[in-house]
């Protein structure tokens, strides 16, 4: 949370501050899974899309801070190594982004930032043996006894942004982004060593328990003004 409230002071300390261009994106994207060793699974086809506005405040001519808030629906799968049983995550967040951008010429700009994902919610589907469980995904709880039987706790997520996009018309540019998350998204929980009934959350669960969801997506940008 804490890091949300940043992002979103940041950009609006941006807007007010001189010479801004307002904008939205719209992204759909292909996602590479980083699979833990230990999970038994491998990455099925997995993927996303992206809507929301954002804003592009101008130090000058070359140089800027762009900032945004975007709708993020992932559509994750895994498939086991052995045996039939496939999981597919479709999850629902808020992405909160921020990044300096440089203009390289009229028509093309970079930019290496920020994004900060907030799960709101989605379902976790789980197939085996032609059978077929569905768990709510919400974003996860301090407490182990707000969890329900049917829940499928996730954290949120930090992911590094790398991206650019080309100018085809004066307010509309094709856009190319690499998402890389820097951490996994399933949450891990402390268990009563008696009852094996989870207390206290503990954070992200350890890479080798987890995965990774990292995005290639293409896109366009416009702007109204």
């Amino acid at each position: 949370m804490k890091s949300s409230i940043a992002l979103i002071a940041l950009f609006a300390v941006a807007t007010f501050a001189g010479p801004v261009k307002f904008g939205a994106d719209v992204l759909a994207g292909y996602n590479i899974l980083s699979v833990g060793d230990s999970m038994g699974f491998n990455s099925s086809a997995s993927f996303g899309v992206a809507v929301g506005p954002n804003a592009t405040y101008s130090i000058n001519d070359q140089f800027g801070i762009n900032g945004g808030v975007s709708f993020l629906y992932d559509i994750n799968g895994l498939k086991a190594k052995e045996g039939e049983v496939e999981v597919t995550f479709k999850q629902m967040s808020l992405g909160f982004q921020i990044a300096p951008v440089y203009q390289i010429n009229e028509k093309i700009n970079v930019k290496l930032g920020y994004e900060w994902d907030m799960p709101l919610g989605g379902t976790e589907t789980v197939k085996f043996f032609g059978l077929s469980q569905d768990r709510d995904i919400i974003w996860a709880p301090a407490k182990g006894s707000d969890l329900k039987e049917t829940s499928a706790p996730v954290v949120s997520t930090h992911n590094i942004i790398l991206g650019g996009s080309f100018a085809v018309m004066p307010n509309l540019a094709v856009t190319l982004q690499g998402k890389f998350a820097l951490r996994g998204m399933m949450a891990e929980y402390n268990y009563d060593a008696e009852t094996f009934v989870p207390t206290d959350f503990k954070g992200a669960a350890k890479s080798k328990d987890n995965f990774s969801v990292h995005q290639i997506a293409l896109g366009v940008n416009y702007s109204f003004n």
